[in-house]
């Protein structure tokens, strides 16, 4: 048996350790999630080390009143006679979570360290939780520890937005949802996106595929060169001698560093079939990034839109574990929002398009005071996040340049542009 909530386990320990009962298996402190029961533990483990013989009457004495009365209650509703399978159920936990920590840091290590210690420390935290790692924890930590020897460094997949990056950390066979209402600027952010995750931190090119159930390439070009150069859509609507050079200059960069688009289908089946025919022909997927969820369809055929929408969802998830890639899928917000005093977004409102909130590693929203109220600021706008697995939630503030199609911190330019900018100086130099 697993308990997800461990609550009931330190319950049932504490008590039994009130009246007497299984004293002798001995726990760290830190092995009780909730702080009071820490407290408690320590309180009862100090005195079993002065007294292994104290009695009921010794503990709430030991207890300062206000624990005295929180055990008091316990001891009324709390049977104990699970007590040494649970304490042996909440060790267990406790290794278990101490196995994926030291997973997490290990794979985020940016120093070298040595295969031998990775194996060490991981063999000291198996043995002593006296379980099997799973087939998958076993592979997962031997495929670290082979980087490891070869020398490589975890891969860092940045945004190319300090803030978010100081927030939010994209990791393979992550799905991440961004959301908002129509006109936000959902696909704009989306291409903002695929220029700054096409290069690596090494600048070298990943594979990024942009998915576009509702906007065809060429729009897709033009945003992508008014956010890069930056020019305004207006300039590149004339097609001139002016917008040419624009273009020329979007190109150059797309040579060395293209973007894969698939626009020509909304079927969710179809475009899985192209996503693995560019797979076979890069050898990877890297990004890939779809605009937007509730555009696809499937060739299946289901109760309701709903489940429909939930399937695909479920399946992009599934694909991003599958490809080892990051999944990026826009969604389109109902009008819950707009009938709120406060219209930003929570997560109750992705709740309503299907199961796509449960799917999802991170969630993020875009929301502009603008939208509803004219007399803000226009070129102002929060990147909410508002779901984040192994990291913090919370609001980034953002500014929009609506004639650009671009999102930008301080300088209005994307880091995309600055890094080539950089590239292509160290050329001209070297």
């Amino acid at each position: 048996m697993y308990y997800e909530n461990t609550s009931i386990l330190e319950e049932t320990l504490l008590v039994a350790w009130l009246i007497g009962r299984e004293k002798e298996y001995l726990l760290q402190e830190f092995e009780f999630e909730n702080r009071t029961h820490q407290e408690i533990y320590k309180i009862f483990k100090r005195m079993y080390l002065e007294n292994p013989e104290y009695n009921t009457g010794d503990a709430y004495l030991a207890l300062p009143p206000e624990l005295r009365e929180y055990m008091l209650n316990l001891e009324c509703n709390t049977p104990t006679t699970a007590a040494e399978s649970f304490a042996k159920e909440l060790l267990h936990i406790s290794e278990q979570k101490k196995i994926r920590r030291l997973l997490k840091e290990i794979a985020e290590q940016e120093q070298d360290v040595e295969p031998a210690e990775v194996v060490e420390k991981l063999m000291n935290v198996v043995r002593r939780a006296n379980t099997k790692l799973s087939k998958k924890s076993v592979e997962v930590i031997e495929e670290i520890i082979e980087r490891i020897k070869k020398g490589e460094k975890d891969e860092r997949i940045l945004t190319g937005y300090t803030r978010i990056d100081g927030m939010l950390r994209l990791h393979r066979g992550n799905l991440v949802i961004i959301a908002a209402r129509p006109a936000m600027g959902k696909s704009a952010f989306a291409v903002n996106l695929a220029a700054n995750l096409v290069i690596d931190q090494h600048s070298k090119p990943r594979t990024v595929v942009y998915v576009s159930a509702e906007m065809t390439e060429d729009e897709i070009i033009d945003r992508f060169t008014a956010c890069f150069c930056p020019v305004s859509i207006e300039v590149l609507e004339k097609k001139d001698t002016d917008a040419e050079k624009y273009y020329e200059e979007a190109g150059t960069f797309a040579c060395y560093y293209p973007i894969h688009v698939v626009d020509k289908t909304n079927n969710f089946e179809e475009i899985r079939t192209e996503l693995e025919r560019i797979r076979q022909k890069e050898g990877k997927l890297d990004i890939v990034i779809v605009d937007y969820l509730q555009r696809l369809n499937s060739k299946l055929r289901f109760e309701s839109r709903r489940h429909e929408i939930e399937y695909i969802s479920s399946s992009l998830k599934s694909f991003a574990k599958q490809e080892n890639c990051v999944v990026i899928a826009l969604a389109q917000l109902s009008r819950a929002p707009d009938n709120r005093a406060d219209h930003r977004p929570v997560l109750s409102d992705l709740r309503e398009a299907g199961g796509i909130e449960s799917d999802a590693d991170k969630v993020m929203f875009i929301y502009r005071e603008s939208y509803y109220n004219k007399e803000a600021n226009e070129n102002e706008a929060e990147i909410i996040i508002a779901k984040n697995r192994q990291g913090k939630i919370g609001t980034i503030d953002i500014y929009w340049a609506a004639d650009y199609q671009l999102f930008y911190e301080s300088v209005r330019r994307l880091s995309a542009r600055e890094k080539w900018d950089r590239i292509k100086e160290a050329k001209g130099n070297g």
